[in-house]
């Protein structure tokens, strides 16, 4: 059987696969719910009886070692109590490290296109991982190989009204304004509280319903504020889409730019999105001729899963 453990900095989630590689254990965590991730190991083999063949683990921090600190939690992740609990070969990588391995093993089918439709196979990837934070690795698709990088860390660049003020007010307790900061999950809530204490920005209706939102609300709870949901889910993605069409311009991606992350697949989920991402992206100069020709797409996190099975089916097949 075979062990894959996602540690994200918010979830965890473990698959157990049989030596047929069908999924016979599937389970998400709330990481502050647990102790630890041993924890984890614990109450996911608590009914599994036949013994482990591989692990493979991508963790929410750099991977430099055998002992890891995770970034947004007080988790050590070591190694070589793994390999003792589970009692097989266990492989740590980054978590969007990992997650990039998952897309190199899936199929067309998997790919929903924002922008072209064909994925090309030549050439540089990137993929923009956006859920707590937002993770980044650049891919050579020819040589098959993947950086994890820091690009989620970037200093934003406001180049709109509401991005200055909002940029603004995170640096009353930051110097530094990272995308992540702005627009993943973390950017969420600051948005909400930003517009808590600054609803001139917001109409009277907009202003009650900012009024009845927690600002720990995650994107799935904040679209039952359908007006509220529209509105800042329109910010969110001119912020995302210019961090794309950076990335497009520093790295020309020629193989394209893949967009997947819980919280980023709800916000490009429909049609009248891709209008958004493209209204953004566009900003009527030379460089559009660059930006239009990178393809763009979405991976749905929820199919990821099948790309690792594939990943550890090709190694030992």
């Amino acid at each position: 059987m075979y062990f894959i453990g996602d540690i994200g900095a918010s979830k965890t989630h473990i698959i157990i696969l049989s030596s047929e590689y069908n999924i016979i254990y599937s389970n998400k965590f709330i990481n502050s719910s647990v102790v630890d991730f041993y924890d984890i190991i614990h109450s996911s083999l608590v009914d599994i009886q036949i013994p482990l063949k591989y692990a493979l683990i991508g963790i929410a921090a750099p991977v430099m070692s055998d002992i890891i600190q995770l970034t947004n939690i007080n988790w050590i992740i070591d190694k070589n109590k793994i390999m003792e609990l589970l009692k097989c070969k266990v492989d740590l990588f980054n978590d969007v490290y990992l997650l990039t391995i998952a897309i190199q093993n899936l199929n067309t089918k998997y790919f929903y296109p924002i922008q072209q439709t064909i994925m090309t196979s030549k050439g540089i990837r990137c993929t923009i991982a956006i859920g707590t934070g937002i993770g980044v690795t650049i891919e050579d698709t020819e040589l098959f190989t993947i950086y994890a990088t820091e690009s989620g860390h970037t200093e934003f660049l406001p180049q709109f009204e509401l991005g200055l003020k909002f940029s603004q007010f995170i640096k009353q307790n930051s110097n530094y304004v990272s995308i992540e900061s702005l627009c993943s999950s973390i950017g969420l809530k600051n948005l909400i509280i930003f517009f808590k204490l600054n609803k001139s920005f917001l109409s009277e209706k907009q202003i009650h319903l900012i009024n009845q939102v927690d600002e720990n609300i995650n994107f799935e709870k904040l679209a039952e504020y359908t007006e509220l949901y529209l509105f800042i889910r329109e910010i969110l993605i001119q912020i995302i889409a210019g961090f794309i069409r950076n990335k497009i311009l520093e790295l020309l991606p020629k193989a394209g730019i893949v967009i997947t992350g819980g919280f980023g697949y709800n916000l490009f989920a429909d049609h009248i999105s891709k209008q958004l991402l493209r209204k953004y992206l566009i900003k009527n100069d030379w460089t559009d001729i660059i930006v239009e020709e990178t393809p763009i797409f979405i991976v749905n996190p929820n199919d990821i899963p099948t790309g690792w099975i594939k990943y550890v089916k090709n190694l030992f097949n």
